[in-house]
C-alpha cells in the first residue's frame, strides 16, 4: 500500500499488481490489489 501511494505522489498514473500466478515474487491477494486500487 505504501508503495502504491509513493509511486502515485511520485507522478505515476498507473502500476501493475500481480495475482494468481504458480510462483514467483511479488505475488499478493486478491483482496490487497483490491484495496490498493480503491486508494
Amino acid at each position: 500500500m505504501q508503495e502504491a501511494q509513493l509511486a502515485i505522489s511520485y507522478g505515476a498514473f498507473a502500476i501493475g499488481l500481480v495475482s494468481e500466478m504458480p510462483s514467483g515474487p511479488g505475488v499478493i491477494s486478491e483482496s490487497l490489489i483490491s484495496e490498493i486500487a480503491a486508494t
